[in-house]
């Protein structure tokens, strides 16, 4: 049979142990809950990132759409003037206004 003191001896150092114990939990904790912060500050950033690369995507359908917009209108007026036979084009000349046929 245990003897009193052999009783409080186990006690002592199984209460020791739950305080030990006690802490790496609380440290451990600490630590989670930390990381569930940087996870939720990562996670808004990569939101952020998200919109941003969407808003570029957008930005850059509506230059390329523009872009192809602008081409074929400068193709149809280059495809215009190159079938008109004539253009006139005013010529200042001492002191008069001559008028000048330039052929495309």
């Amino acid at each position: 049979m245990y003897k009193p003191q052999d009783l409080r001896g186990r006690l002592d150092a199984a209460l020791e142990q739950v305080d030990t114990l006690r802490d790496h939990l609380q440290e451990r904790d600490s630590e989670r809950r930390a990381l569930e912060q940087k996870i939720q500050e990562v996670r808004r950033e990569s939101e952020e990132a998200k919109k941003a690369l969407e808003e570029n995507i957008r930005d850059s359908n509506r230059y390329r759409s523009s872009l192809e917009v602008i081409s074929r209108y400068s193709l149809m007026i280059h495809h215009h003037y190159s079938f008109s036979a004539f253009r006139f084009q005013p010529v200042a000349k001492k002191d008069q206004l001559c008028v000048l046929f330039h052929v495309f």
